[in-house]
């Protein structure tokens, strides 16, 4: 097993979208999605379901006014990559209030790396579902769906 920490272009994407959100102001959000983007959100609790780029945006927007004015974004753990497209990290966002919410998100960026094409986000003990979400996502892939 190597020390090398585990990281893909799928999670690099997402330390820089989460740096930049951390910095932004509320209506400076203007992430880099692509045309046929879907978030889908698997939660138990707070579940948004299908969200396309608009309702995306919004959704993130949001954030700011659940708690202090100032969420913060971080990833403590990548669980699992599947080649440069494909990701499942922890991720934490605190409202900075006392509250916090903690997911598992897998993630898959477009052809070109350049956009994210598809999240799915889980309660943060559902790593089972995570990982066979990266498998789903990696099959479409190698099946030229994606």
């Amino acid at each position: 097993m190597s020390d090398e920490p585990l990281t893909n272009a799928a999670v690099e994407y997402l330390r820089k979208v989460f740096r930049f959100m951390n910095e932004m102001e509320r209506d400076e959000l203007n992430p880099t999605l692509s045309n046929d983007f879907v978030l889908d959100d698997r939660r138990s609790g707070i579940n948004y379901g299908l969200i396309d780029t608009s309702a995306y945006t919004e959704t993130i927007r949001y954030t700011w006014d659940v708690g202090s004015g100032r969420p913060t974004w971080s990833i403590p753990e990548v669980i699992a990559v599947r080649g440069q497209r494909i990701a499942a990290i922890t991720a934490v966002v605190d409202y900075g209030n006392d509250m916090r919410t903690d997911m598992i998100s897998c993630l898959r960026l477009g052809p070109q790396l350049q956009q994210l094409q598809r999240a799915v986000v889980f309660d943060i003990d559902a790593c089972d579902l995570a990982i066979a979400e990266l498998d789903r996502m990696q099959a479409e892939i190698d099946a030229g769906h994606a």
